[in-house]
């Protein structure tokens, strides 16, 4: 192949990938539909530092008052609108579509930064798959991230997944390097990275206090290096380059997330709530979907398959058994195994909680792609329509996924039909806690609001409250329309523990109730996934009829 045509093709992917991770990155906007993300834009609103006669409180200048996650995520997002607003000349209160697209930018940004580590750890992987094609390889994998469902979708997402699937595929590499850098002049320069990278991750969130563990097995599983006198010597250089690193990791950590330790008492707080939460000790209403979950086996059913897409997943499953037991692939099925077990053993087992290793796993499917490629190139001339079509294959969740923003929002879609058929002052009995009631209309929608009798229920509390369940006769009766926003409600709730609910739903269905479906809005038949998978950007929609 030809320099020129090599670029060429570069060029076109790189275009492809800016294009899946920045295309339509105001889905939604202005609705706060993505809970974390809100929370995230919020405090960035809430960023002040009044100083006064030259005298401020360090304790109050730039205080999130939000510690779920760590401030550098904020604190780039408040950047971001600063810089827009310079530019703009816009001045006032910072906006919350302002905040929310600052967050949205940074995740795109950050997810094609991923994507090209990705793509050098795995040239940094491709010799030990014995692969003749590097190039043509390289291109296959390029191919594989940019259609990756979970990266195109956290790239949508103003939240902290993007910046830490960054930040652990970027700390892997640096430990590979490890092995040839070490004694080198410019080894401490690895060291130096490494903690700068591990006390970023930890700044966008304090749970990446997980990845140190990566950097510790990597330097203390090192190669015995030549020229060490004694075991003694080695131990010591090991303690104190650990040592080092962990100095860099704290020292980054606290400066681009302070509040953590200047305000300790409300990050602790709020640290131990989120802990509770997680563990199940805080039982709360928008967990009682991992009530009945089975660790390691939630994930491979309900969060895999879908993020990455089952050939993906599938590959990864056979590369992590087949690929070659050596260092560098040893050190990828650590580093799974030591971000994954740990996680996938809490309670609460959102998708958002495997951000960090999808990376990991795809890279591991394409260097199995690349095995499985050099071994049928070795038995057979024309083995490459087969590698063309597993591409093929790997890329079509992440092509049909594209399609969650490359048409209007879901919830604009049904709002529409909510104006066009359902007439002026209909009572339209809907579910809680689901950000927003529907009709929501764009500001570009042509549309005249009508004006409903929405009755926002609260079915969590159905079967302990009394009140409610009479008060839901009463709503039934006046009723016209009934709508289900998503599967949030009927598909956590068990009939065993919540029989009144369950049956209350079922009833729904099957039409018991007296009333019938008379629209559904979707883009995927996607709801056996976790639920956080579907309900945020692409919720499926039904809306009932009084019969």
């Amino acid at each position: 192949m030809s320099p020129k045509i090599k670029w060429l093709a570069w060029g076109a992917f790189i275009i492809l990938l800016v294009y899946t991770r920045f295309i339509n990155l105001s889905w939604g906007l202005p609705f706060p539909f993505h809970p974390d993300e809100r929370n995230i834009a919020n405090a960035i609103q809430g960023l002040t530092c009044e100083i006064s006669n030259f005298k401020f409180q360090i304790s109050n200048c730039f205080n999130p008052h939000f510690y779920a996650y760590g401030q550098l995520p904020i604190y780039l997002g408040y950047i971001l609108v600063v810089i827009g607003r310079l530019v703009t000349n816009i001045s006032g209160a910072v906006r919350f579509e302002e905040a929310v697209l600052a967050l949205r930018f940074i995740s795109a940004m950050a997810s094609v930064g991923t994507v090209f580590v990705m793509l050098n750890l795995f040239q940094h992987l491709l010799p030990q798959t014995g692969s003749r094609n590097k190039f043509g390889m390289t291109l296959v994998a390029f191919v594989c991230f940019i259609f990756s469902p979970a990266l195109i979708q956290l790239a949508h997402f103003g939240t902290t997944e993007s910046l830490l699937m960054l930040f652990f595929t970027w700390l892997i590499l640096l430990c590979l390097k490890l092995d040839s850098r070490r004694g080198s002049k410019d080894a401490y320069s690895i060291y130096i990275w490494i903690g700068v990278v591990t006390g970023l991750a930890i700044a966008t969130k304090v749970s990446a206090l997980l990845f140190a563990v990566i950097p510790f097995i990597a330097i203390v599983s090192l190669p015995r290096r030549e020229g060490s006198k004694s075991r003694y010597q080695d131990f010591w250089e090991r303690f104190n380059e650990l040592v080092f690193v962990g100095f860099i990791t704290g020292a980054t950590a606290i400066l681009f997330s302070p509040h953590s330790l200047i305000s300790w008492k409300e990050f602790a707080d709020s640290i131990k709530y989120e802990s509770m939460v997680a563990s199940g000790e805080a039982m709360v209403f928008y967990t009682r979907t991992f009530a009945e979950s089975v660790p390691v086996l939630f994930q491979f059913q309900r969060i895999f398959p879908y993020a990455l897409g089952w050939p993906v997943f599938a590959l990864f499953l056979i590369g992590f058994i087949f690929l070659p037991w050596k260092r560098n692939f040893n050190i990828l099925r650590v580093s799974f195994l030591v971000y994954f077990l740990p996680t996938a053993f809490l309670f609460t087992k959102w998708t958002r909680f495997m951000a960090p290793i999808l990376p990991l796993m795809i890279i591991i499917a394409m260097a199995e792609i690349s095995n499985i490629n050099n071994q049928i190139s070795n038995k057979f001339k024309d083995s490459k329509i087969l590698i063309y079509m597993s591409i093929a294959v790997t890329i079509i969740p992440g092509i049909m996924f594209l399609k969650v923003y490359a048409t209007p929002d879901i919830r604009f879609q049904a709002s529409e039909w909510m104006m066009k058929n359902i007439p002026e002052k209909a009572h339209i009995l809907q579910e809680t806690a689901n950000v927003v009631d529907l009709p929501v209309l764009r500001d570009s929608s042509k549309l005249q609001m009508k004006e409903f009798q929405n009755i926002s229920f609260d079915y969590y509390r159905l079967d302990e409250d009394t009140k409610l369940q009479r008060a839901l006769k009463e709503h039934l009766e006046k009723a016209d329309y009934i709508v289900i926003p998503s599967r949030r409600i009927f598909k956590n709730h068990s009939k065993k523990e919540y029989p009144i609910l369950a049956k209350y739903y079922e009833d729904l269905f099957s039409g018991k109730l007296g009333f019938k479906q008379v629209a559904e809005f979707r883009v995927f038949d996607d709801e056996d996934a976790e639920e956080t998978w579907t309900v945020f950007d692409h919720p499926m929609i039904r809306i009932y009829k009084r019969i």
